[in-house]
């Protein structure tokens, strides 16, 4: 997303000097040698502010930026590089204060919503940031570097709430130095390595890899479980997903080798569709899917309804299972119900912590992000919480816990995960 600054300081460089044959030192230096002879003017100061932009000194720029706008309350260069400057400093909630006074006072300067756009984007705001993207692109006002930064802007926006078909569609054909384009459209792989303790002395690893380009998605996983240092199963998946412009679908097939007769081996197949609806700032994701899972001497089939919302840094879920037993003595077979709850907050940019709860019969469920819990004695109900660490743009790390109730019985398990994504 710095892609942005790099296309905006290459396109106001053409447009006055060409920075590449530029001595910015001697130019800061000559300038202010003028304004000492003459404070007042204030193109001059303009002047001096680019030129403390492009020697990467923004805190410099912005007090003569600040100067001209005292003098000139209504100079739109003055008030741009405010905004440039305070977004190069990371000074993100500065900057936002600042555009929406701007944009109350100057509506029709649509830079103004461009450098809006890229502060929210950076907070960890995409959703906001696409929408002042989208008003810059749909004025009549727009000049067509605020129109070029807002449609790059946007795509970038997309792929913050991994929209990649949202990003090509608004990207188009021509790839500038900003453009999200080639990141929407290159191979990303990805790394994943996990483990779980459970305190009963269950413990398990696990191990996936996957590949993306453009809006075809594939992912390999293989989980090894053991059972008080003994093995119990081995399992193994493979998943396909593919992105729409209105929905999201996803396929999964996964085989269980175990060493427990009664139930192994096993096979579980899935798939799931998962809306996409843009409301102002929020996206709301309707989501359907259906498991079907076969072992050795009995039969699950589990239907799933809930949704995902998210809306500036927060986001919730709900989700409803229906899981039909069919076991294979007479007249035995089960049905059973699980709610699921969630709630995240994207702390920092950096940091995501959220809150779970599950409520209803575990044993033999399928939860959202493919879990299977292959468990005679799951628990009833589960308070679970999560955090999500950004560690660099490649690498992260994941970690979970939750208790889980059954019966007046308590237990305790943690998870881990190392995420490496080039």
């Amino acid at each position: 997303m710095k892609q942005i600054y790099a296309l905006l300081a290459f396109l106001l460089l053409i447009g006055i000097l060409g920075a590449a044959q530029m001595d910015y030192p001697d130019l800061i230096g000559k300038t202010i040698r003028y304004l000492n002879v003459y404070p007042a003017d204030a193109s001059e100061r303009i002047n001096l502010a680019y030129y403390y932009m492009m020697d990467s000194k923004p805190d410099m720029a912005l007090a003569q930026y600040q100067w001209v706008e005292r003098e000139n309350p209504n100079s739109g260069t003055a008030g741009e590089g405010i905004l440039w400057a305070l977004n190069s400093l990371k000074m993100y909630r500065h900057a936002l204060a600042k555009a929406d006074s701007l944009i109350a006072h100057h509506p029709h300067i649509s830079m103004y919503r461009v450098y809006k756009g890229q502060a929210e984007l950076q907070s960890g705001k995409p959703l906001r940031a696409r929408l002042s993207y989208q008003k810059v692109l749909s004025s009549d006002q727009s000049d067509s570097l605020s129109q070029a930064l807002a449609r790059d802007g946007l795509g970038w926006a997309y792929l913050a709430v991994n929209d990649y078909g949202g990003a090509i569609t608004v990207s188009g054909d021509i790839e500038t130095p900003s453009s999200p384009l080639r990141e929407a459209t290159r191979w990303h792989t990805f790394l994943t390595t996990g483990f779980s303790y459970k305190e009963t002395g269950n413990y398990g690893f696990s191990a996936s890899l996957g590949l993306q380009k453009r809006t075809w998605a594939m992912l390999a996983s293989y989980h090894d479980q053991y059972v008080k240092d003994a093995h119990y199963r081995y399992m193994g998946s493979f998943k396909l997903g593919k992105q729409t412009k209105y929905a999201d679908f996803g396929f999964r097939a996964a085989t269980l080798i175990g060493e427990y007769e009664p139930v192994y081996p096993g096979k579980s197949f899935f798939a799931a569709a998962t809306g996409k609806l843009y409301l102002s700032d929020a996206l709301i994701k309707p989501i359907v899917a259906i498991h079907l899972s076969s072992y050795s001497r009995m039969n699950a089939y589990q239907g799933d309804l809930g949704f995902n919302a998210r809306y500036g840094r927060m986001s919730v879920s709900y989700g409803f299972s229906g899981v039909y037993h069919d076991l294979e003595a007479l007249d035995s077979d089960l049905r059973e119900y699980v709610h699921t709850l969630g709630a995240a907050y994207q702390i920092f940019p950096a940091l995501k912590m959220a809150l779970h709860w599950i409520k209803g019969e575990t044993s033999w469920w399928i939860d959202a992000s493919g879990i299977i819990y292959d468990d005679f004695y799951g628990a009833n109900e589960i308070y679970g919480l999560s955090a999500y660490l950004s560690l660099s743009r490649s690498l992260s790390l994941g970690l979970y816990y939750h208790l889980g109730i059954e019966n007046d019985e308590y237990s305790d398990l943690i998870h881990t995960n190392i995420s490496l994504r080039y």
